[in-house]
């Protein structure tokens, strides 16, 4: 499974949880599930910049902007670069670790 496809799992799994989600939340999770949409017309830069514009500039973060976060740091781990397997292997399981401790088993 490509990392679009993994965002969009994951941002299912959040939504598929139960959480009683904040309209900023839902968009957040809404728009990390459209990241392979936004890869088949080639503009990631279109997504990011949606997903960039329901950040709060506040340092408080509920648990469902804690996911939604974690899985939008894992969408960009290898956006701009050339991708690193050994690196991203890391970075997923230490992300499973986030998700898992906050009940959502993938």
């Amino acid at each position: 499974m490509g990392v679009c496809n993994s965002v969009r799992t994951l941002s299912q799994a959040v939504l598929d949880k139960g959480f009683i989600l904040e309209p900023r939340e839902k968009l957040q999770l809404e728009i990390l599930k459209l990241t392979p949409l936004y890869l088949e017309i080639n503009n990631l830069a279109l997504w990011e910049a949606a997903f960039q514009g329901t950040l709060l500039d506040i340092d408080t973060q509920s648990q469902v902007s804690t996911l939604a976060n974690e899985i939008y740091q894992l969408a960009i781990f290898n956006m701009y670069g050339a991708f690193d397997p050994k690196a991203t292997h890391k970075f997923v399981r230490n992300s499973m670790k986030v998700f898992h401790e906050n009940g959502i088993k993938i």
